[in-house]
């Protein structure tokens, strides 16, 4: 390898995240070789600042690369300004970049596959950006890489010549695309329009929906490994985040363990794979779509009562997280039957016969035995109970 990208980390308050970060990041050959940069941000409040201050020291513990520069934020920049800052900092600087936040961990061959990759299509205007992570779709039958046209960034990489052409201007965008034009941006599945909406009349701070959208407006190509190389670290903490949304994405993918030799000459869209990450995108947010459909209509019989979420797979954690963003429902929820979030362990036994303080959701695929268990314990259908996932 003749030249290695600058790799930039963003790093906020997860000091256990980072860690995790840096060791996967480590176990690749080629960090040795690699110029390593990473913009801490400064603490939004005093009540952030200690795990601020845990951050910084143990960035200064960290050795081996090739250089080591850490940028520590005065105030509080956020994400998105820390990215755009970052990102055009350091492209401008070396003409690619390798992007990574805090909350990911890596395969062993992540930087080979990065740096390989940036170097075979570093003359290619219609490739801009370089991904590590994937989906669960059937992969069996698709070459070892591809290329899309869905940009994800948990762990990504571009040339200068692709990041000169991102704009984040919500109001030219909504200003300059057709009404017409809009299903290009929503053609996943998931509403990206709505965010750069949300972007336009301020209740979003965001970044990547204009990424996707520079991508879009030039045609670009996303080069994609069939297994992932970055995966994220589920827990509430991200900004921008919706956990159970990417749990469900993710599905039970596993990073890759073995080098990628095969990257495609032929610069089209692997249609195959693409047709089924639509689906699975469409399925997933029509799924998010149908569960706050649900807990509209459970608002209404729910009266004083608190929420128990049964099952704490991907249904329950998708109703927990919808629950959490809800307008006007100040109510207690409690997790069931083995859930992983937070401090929710209860036994569902303790909901016989509660039905006049507990309103259930059971949160299951299948759910016949949990139904014939509820109603057992004296619950009505859809007057104290309700299930989505069915």
């Amino acid at each position: 390898m003749e030249k290695y990208a600058p790799i930039v980390i963003f790093a906020y308050n997860r000091v256990d995240h980072l860690k995790k970060l840096i060791e996967t990041l480590l176990q690749n050959d080629e960090f040795k070789y690699s110029d390593l940069f990473v913009y801490s941000d400064a603490a939004a409040n005093v009540e952030k600042q200690d795990a601020v201050n845990e951050v910084r020291k143990y960035l200064q513990s960290i050795k081996g690369f090739k250089s080591k520069t850490v940028i520590e934020r005065e105030k509080n920049w956020g994400l998105r300004r820390n990215i755009i800052d970052g990102v055009t900092t350091v492209v401008e600087k070396y003409g690619r970049v390798i992007v990574l936040e805090d909350d990911l961990v890596l395969s062993p061959f992540f930087l080979d596959y990065m740096n390989k990759a940036l170097d075979k299509y570093c003359d290619d205007s219609r490739v801009m950006q370089i991904c590590g992570s994937m989906i669960d779709i059937c992969t069996d039958d698709l070459p070892n890489t591809f290329f899309s046209g869905f940009s994800d960034c948990l762990g990504w990489a571009t040339w200068k010549e692709s990041w000169d052409l991102y704009k984040r201007d919500p109001q030219a965008l909504f200003k300059d695309t057709p009404r017409n034009e809009v299903y290009r941006y929503n053609k996943a599945g998931f509403d990206l329009w709505k965010q750069i909406m949300a972007n336009y009349d301020g209740t979003l701070d965001s970044w990547a929906a204009f990424w996707y959208a520079t991508i879009v407006q030039n045609n670009g190509l996303i080069l994609y490994s069939k297994k992932p190389l970055s995966m994220t670290i589920y827990d509430e903490s991200g900004t921008n985040c919706q956990d159970a949304t990417l749990d469900a994405l993710n599905g039970n993918m596993t990073l890759l363990d073995t080098p990628v030799e095969y990257y495609p000459e032929d610069f089209e869209i692997n249609e195959l794979a693409e047709k089924r990450m639509i689906q699975l995108y469409k399925n997933v947010f029509q799924r998010n779509s149908i569960f706050q459909d649900t807990i509209r209509n459970a608002k209404s019989v729910l009266g004083s009562r608190k929420i128990a979420i049964w099952g704490m797979g991907h249904y329950g954690k998708s109703v927990y997280m919808e629950l959490c963003k809800a307008e006007n429902l100040s109510i207690d929820v409690e997790c069931y039957d083995g859930g992983k979030l937070k401090s929710f362990y209860k036994d569902p036994e303790a909901l016989k016969n509660k039905q006049k303080s507990t309103f259930i959701i059971v949160a299951l695929k299948d759910a016949d035995d949990v139904k014939r268990i509820v109603e057992s314990y004296g619950y009505k259908r859809n007057l104290d109970y309700c299930v989505v996932g069915e």
